[in-house]
């Protein structure tokens, strides 16, 4: 018996040569085997998007939009510190019987140093509840998802820009008229601009009786903003100008955004 790894051999004198057996020798040497070829797996697909109830109520009164795939857990930061602070802005103007609008309203009767504090502080003023619930309704439908894409800071940056972009648009339509401006709608609309230039392909929920009508984005979107520039030149009682000019400012936001990235 021959110790594991030595193979007896034997010597032959006339032509001066080991010879070995060749089944000893197959058998001191261990047999690889070849690996098996690993079949690669599918990545597991996304789970379908499912609409929150809690929203499906409100968004039924008035068939508003809902972003299917966005979370429901919690709220971003800058999301909820405007929904805040136009919430407490609406109960303050309650409190003192409008007297906080007259203050935080853009107004063209109003001189420049006013006006020029007004671009921004208008968006505090809503005239009634229907008013606050449905600026505030779209700025959680689409600014949760756009906030934890862009972070707090753009968020809020754009929100102020499109603001001021709502507020000169307004004012170039009723150049020498006195009317006011008030609401969040303008600088709202600057986030459904950006929404629409950087996810013109997520799909839109519109809640529709027992049924939610599934659209992407870019049509749901593009058809407001249609709706929007027909109506600027009878506008009346809503601010459809603002609501152009502040979806434009966000609308060249994304575009920007876009062309960075590629770069």
């Amino acid at each position: 018996m021959m110790p594991h790894g030595l193979v007896a051999a034997s010597h032959c004198s006339a032509c001066r040569v080991l010879v070995f057996p060749l089944p000893k020798l197959l058998e001191a040497f261990p047999r690889s085997r070849p690996a098996r070829p690993s079949i690669p797996r599918e990545p597991p697909k996304p789970p379908p998007p499912k609409v929150d109830e809690r929203d499906r109520v409100f968004a039924f009164l008035l068939a508003l939009p809902l972003e299917l795939s966005e979370p429901r857990d919690t709220v971003p930061i800058g999301v909820a510190a405007l929904v805040s602070g136009c919430t407490l802005a609406f109960a303050a103007d309650v409190l003192s019987d409008g007297g906080l609008r007259s203050v935080l309203v853009f107004s063209t009767a109003h001189g420049y140093l006013h006006m020029a504090i007004g671009l921004l502080t208008s968006v505090l003023v809503h005239f009634d509840l229907i008013h606050l619930l449905a600026n505030m309704y779209f700025l959680y439908a689409f600014g949760r998802f756009l906030e934890r894409q862009l972070g707090t800071g753009l968020t809020l940056s754009l929100f102020a820009s499109s603001a001021v972009a709502a507020a000169m648009a307004f004012w170039a339509v009723h150049t020498g008229q006195e009317r006011a401006l008030g609401g969040a709608s303008g600088a709202v609309s600057g986030i459904l601009g950006c929404y629409f230039a950087l996810f013109p392909g997520r799909m839109v929920g519109i809640s529709l009786f027992f049924m939610v009508l599934k659209v992407p984005a870019v049509v749901y979107l593009g058809w407001w903003l249609l709706i929007q520039l027909v109506s600027v030149p009878a506008e009346q009682g809503i601010a459809y100008s603002a609501h152009a000019g502040g979806f434009l400012a966000g609308l060249v936001w994304g575009l920007v955004m876009r062309i960075q990235e590629r770069r």
